[in-house]
């Protein structure tokens, strides 16, 4: 099973995966620009950087290099990247 939480105006978003006996499996959480709600859906850009956070507990940011590559072909502002990777580390220390 896995549960994700939106909370509008976030630079992320968190998801968590269980197991059939509930014991958590991981967290994912997906750096973006910020999360808009709507009744029915949600609106957000992935900036490609995210972390995550093993069931052992350990932490590891991940996707750095696709971020990079988003930024070489034009595709993401560098000022927009460099928020990403700030995001990305304050979400590192903070699991």
């Amino acid at each position: 099973m896995a549960v994700t939480s939106l909370k509008e105006g976030r630079w992320w978003y968190p998801t968590t995966y269980r197991g059939q006996d509930g014991a958590v499996r991981g967290t994912y959480v997906n750096v973006c620009t910020p999360v808009e709600v709507f009744p029915d859906a949600a609106r957000y850009v992935d900036l490609h950087v995210d972390v995550v956070k093993r069931p052992d507990g350990t932490v590891a940011r991940v996707d750095d290099d696709a971020l990079d590559d988003s930024v070489a072909a034009g595709h993401t502002p560098a000022p927009l990247a460099e928020k990403a990777r700030s995001v990305a580390s304050a979400l590192e220390n903070a699991l």
